[in-house]
């Protein structure tokens, strides 16, 4: 009997690089093994920021100027508040929408057993033939190309009259931002590009071949010892 087919997403094939192991144990072992991350100030942060951007474009709540967060910080959020104008006036607007594709790349249902990929817009706006998406960062600025490159290749399957997709990752409290801008032209090669990479986690499950990728990263790691031979944490 073959196993059923397993759906990946940006972090879990993020996660899948970094190391098989740790995926398996946070992401595809079942229910009652699963490992999850602990609480963390900096999660929380991020979603309180993240709730105060849905906020904001669905119900019209204006941004905070100093908004208390976990860790005895506070943060600055007013400074979006014209991108949330722009969003708004857009002809259609997506806030936390989330999708899911089948491997054909149809849709399906969230949590449907033939869902292949899955995907969150945080924030997306068309106007015409063209879309914006914009993904709410948290954390340090850093380069995610590639995260755009799956935002942009769902969109164009979401949305088949869509011509340019400008992508955007946006570093709340930094007042930074990380972007770029595609054509319907690329979603073909896009999809070919994550398919072939999330075979390899198709094959693991498969196999039972998830190889742990010791390093530096494993001091940060919550999978316990029980799990891992190079794990730091009890249990």
């Amino acid at each position: 009997m073959s196993n059923p087919q397993i759906a990946w997403s940006w972090s879990r094939l993020d996660r899948y690089r970094k190391c098989p192991l740790q995926s398996f144990w946070m992401d595809y072992a079942d229910k009652a093994d699963k490992v999850q991350q602990p609480p963390n100030p900096v999660f929380e942060k991020g979603k309180k920021m993240h709730k105060a951007m849905e906020d904001a474009l669905n119900r019209g709540l204006p941004l905070p100027a100093a908004m208390p967060v976990p860790g005895g910080q506070t943060v600055r959020l007013d400074h979006l508040q014209p991108v949330v104008g722009s969003m708004s006036a857009s002809e259609r607007l997506w806030v936390e929408n989330q999708l899911a594709f089948t491997k054909d790349l149809r849709p399906t249902s969230w949590f449907g057993k033939d869902a292949w990929v899955r995907v969150i817009w945080d924030a997306a706006c068309k106007n015409g033939t063209k879309v914006n998406v914009c993904d709410w960062k948290s954390g340090a600025p850093k380069a995610a190309l590639e995260q755009l490159e799956l935002f942009a290749a769902s969109v164009f399957t979401a949305l088949p009259d869509v011509e340019e997709v400008r992508t955007h990752l946006v570093f709340l409290e930094h007042r930074k931002y990380t972007h770029d801008v595609f054509y319907k032209s690329s979603e073909k090669h896009i999809w070919q590009k994550f398919g072939e990479e999330a075979e390899q986690i198709q094959i693991s499950m498969e196999t039972g071949n998830w190889e742990p990728n010791p390093g530096f990263a494993c001091k940060y790691c919550p999978v316990p010892k029980s799990k891992c031979q190079y794990s730091q944490v009890e249990g």
